[in-house]
């Protein structure tokens, strides 16, 4: 015989409340007994009247409305679980591309730093902050500040996973009492696997009541979708920052071959300007040589006159006695001593000032040719060096992490 008791309603459904208890309907005539006849009943036998055939349905009813709100919530879960691994395969799309557009701008940096380098080799003059230098630091500074979320993405990633490790526990527990509450919902008085269990009655275990038990979940969906919102602004911003890198890149690959093209030219200008003094020069200098030479030649050529003229005056000097007259030969002697003397000195002034300005031309010279290297190492190290490093550069679609 199956003993049913009273029905006892659980704490966190509020205090029991008072039923009029119907008593059962009458099985027939009683039989006729005597007054001093006590009729024997089982223990318990008096309680069997406050059984009610409605009590089955209304535990049958809350138990059919707790699967109900189990379904419902594991329903919630797992479109936020759904939604949220969708936003973490996301996360993960967009940290594969800024790995990928971070090895594509590896190279454009290092070319930028290459370039640097072999700019440090210019000498003397060219060795100038211009603008090509201006914008490979751009570059430098663009690619090289650690301001991407490539770093920051972890954090969001790991928050997305403890978000899901709680949704996923959590639907794990739903599912394990909606089995469990579609097991005891599927109980009869027939089935075999029920017994007695004493005392079970007694026994509170419970940790939540209906309003935490739905505030637990709700607080998981809850924070998931902060996670998830805070994700999304991160994956927004690392595909904004991809779109505005690779428009600066481009702009600053561009600005800077402009910077190199107009200081390859200025260069060049000025190379083909000091070429061409170089070759005045040289022709200025050839042309001092020969009158060095011409002067050398006319000096010795005027040398032996004026030995010739001082020698006679010389001699004449041992003319004896009255012979030793002012003659009109020792006038003109005397005259042409002076005259060639004046023609060697002026010959001398100009030789000596030639010399000057020969050397004066022969140290231009030496500074044209000079800054001629500097302008021919310059050139090579912008058109030959870097130009070349500079052909190509990562497409676009590479810029943003496709590949």
């Amino acid at each position: 015989m199956e003993f049913l008791g009273t029905s006892q309603t659980a704490s966190y459904c509020g205090p029991k409340k008072a039923c009029a208890f119907r008593a059962l309907p009458p099985a027939g005539p009683a039989p006729e007994t005597q007054e001093c006849y006590q009729p024997y009943s089982l223990p318990g036998y008096r309680y069997l009247k406050s059984w009610r055939p409605s009590l089955f349905y209304k535990v049958s009813n809350a138990q059919t409305c707790r699967l109900s709100d189990i379904g419902f919530w594991k329903s919630e879960l797992g479109y936020e679980l759904e939604r949220l691994l969708n936003e973490t395969h996301g996360m993960q799309t967009v940290k594969r591309r800024l790995e990928c557009a971070a090895d594509e701008l590896n190279c454009p940096l290092q070319v930028a730093l290459e370039c640097l380098y072999h700019r440090e080799k210019r000498i003397g003059i060219d060795l100038v902050h211009d603008n090509v230098e201006k914008n490979l630091i751009q570059v430098r500074c663009l690619l090289g500040l650690p301001s991407t979320p490539r770093g920051e993405e972890g954090a969001p990633r790991w928050d997305n996973r403890d978000a899901q490790h709680a949704l996923e526990r959590d639907l794990e527990d739903k599912s394990s009492a909606q089995f469990i509450d579609e097991k005891c919902y599927n109980l009869r008085n027939t089935s075999d696997c029920i017994t007695f269990f004493h005392g079970m009655e007694k026994v509170d275990g419970t940790v939540s009541v209906p309003e935490t038990w739905a505030k637990f979940s709700n607080d998981n969906i809850r924070h998931s979708q902060n996670m998830r919102a805070n994700s999304i602004r991160l994956r927004e911003e690392a595909e904004n920052l991809l779109e505005t890198l690779s428009d600066q890149m481009w702009k600053q690959f561009t600005n800077t071959n402009l910077a190199f093209s107009a200081r390859i030219s200025e260069v060049t200008d000025v190379k083909n300007k000091l070429q061409t003094q170089l070759a005045k020069t040289l022709q200025e200098i050839f042309q001092a040589e020969n009158s060095i030479m011409l002067l050398e030649r006319s000096i010795m050529a005027k040398e032996c006159p004026l030995k010739v003229a001082q020698t006679r005056l010389e001699c004449r000097t041992w003319r004896p006695n009255v012979e030793l007259c002012r003659d009109i030969p020792q006038f003109k002697l005397v005259n042409e001593v002076f005259t060639i003397d004046d023609t060697l000195q002026t010959l001398r002034l100009r030789l000596r000032e030639t010399q000057d300005t020969l050397q004066l031309l022969v140290m231009t010279k030496c500074r044209l040719e000079h800054e001629l290297a500097v302008k021919a190492n310059t050139l090579c190290i912008d058109k030959e060096k870097c130009m070349s490093m500079r052909k190509t550069f990562p497409c676009t679609p590479r810029l943003v992490g496709y590949t």
